[in-house]
Formats: structure tokens, C-alpha cells, sequence
């Protein structure tokens, strides 16, 4: 019986013996399979970091385009209306807030109804024929409209600012 015990506890043993050895086989498996995906990843994080920066430089070469046309168009407009001309289009003007004549006609589309808009230009020394809309969009695109033509667009943003500042 002794022999017997002394047999079974030697198996056992052997067995611990190999799982541990197999344990250890599949630690370093693990950690072969963790290398190759961190040096997947590694390179991947690369190939894209190149592809960032060359789309940094190609974003840095296209808003310098798009500067020298902006300042060839409005050379090309000073041109027109130094001869007397009226340019079919123009871009939207900046305002002193950085709005545009577009970012302030629907400023006032939204802070304003027709009533307070046709009062917003009395306030503003329009005559009240000038403007001939009915509908709250007509007369604001017609209130911005006018403003522009008559110079005295910073003005209008001044009294919107003053008089709804939200």
C-alpha cells in the first residue's frame, strides 16, 4: 500500500511538474503573441503619425492658396468699382465681432421679429420705404443688404450687440 501511495504521490507530482512546465509554455506564448501586437501597433501608430503630418503640410499649402485668392479677388473687386463697375459677386464682409453680413442677417432673423426689425431700422435712420419686405427673412437679408450699400453695416452690429447682446 505504501508502494502504492509512494506511486500516486510521484504522478502527481510529474503532473504538477508539467503543468507548470506548460503554464510556463503558455506565458511565453502569451507574451510572444503581446510582442507582435505592440510592434503591430507600434508601426501602425507610425504610418499614421506620417500620414498626419503630411496632411498638416498639405492643409498649411491649401489655407495659403486660399489666402492669395482671397486677396486676388479683392484686389480684383477694388479694380471693378475703381472703374465704376459693380461686381457681380463679393465675398461676405468680416465685421469687427468676426461675424460675416451672412452670421448678422441671421442674428437678427433669429433675435428679432418683423415688428422689432422694422423698429431696429428706424433706430437705424433707414427710411422706411427702403425696405420693402414683408417677411421676416426678406427684411433682414433687405436690412443687411441696404446697411452694406449705405456703409453703415458696423453701425447695425453695434445696435444689435447693444440691444440684444445674448
Amino acid at each position: 500500500m505504501a508502494a502504492l501511495i509512494a506511486r500516486l504521490e510521484l504522478a502527481h507530482c510529474e503532473r504538477r511538474r508539467c503543468a507548470g512546465a506548460r503554464e510556463r509554455e503558455s506565458d511565453s506564448e502569451t507574451y510572444y503573441q503581446m510582442e507582435q501586437t505592440l510592434s503591430s501597433q507600434n508601426k501602425r501608430l507610425d504610418s499614421q503619425g506620417r500620414r498626419i503630418d503630411e496632411l498638416e503640410r498639405q492643409l498649411s499649402r491649401a489655407l495659403d492658396e486660399i489666402g492669395d485668392m482671397r486677396r486676388g479677388v479683392a484686389q480684383l473687386i477694388d479694380q471693378l468699382e475703381g472703374a465704376g463697375l459693380k461686381p457681380v459677386w463679393t465675398p461676405p464682409r468680416k465685421l469687427a465681432n468676426g461675424n460675416t453680413t451672412t452670421g448678422l442677417r441671421n442674428a437678427i432673423k433669429e433675435k428679432y421679429n418683423l415688428d422689432e426689425m422694422q423698429d431696429l431700422a428706424l433706430d437705424l435712420g433707414v427710411p422706411p420705404h427702403a425696405i420693402g419686405a414683408t417677411t421676416p427673412a426678406g427684411y433682414a437679408r433687405e436690412l443687411t443688404t441696404w446697411a452694406e450699400r449705405h456703409g453703415i453695416l458696423e453701425e447695425l452690429e453695434r445696435l444689435i450687440t447693444k440691444q440684444r447682446p445674448e
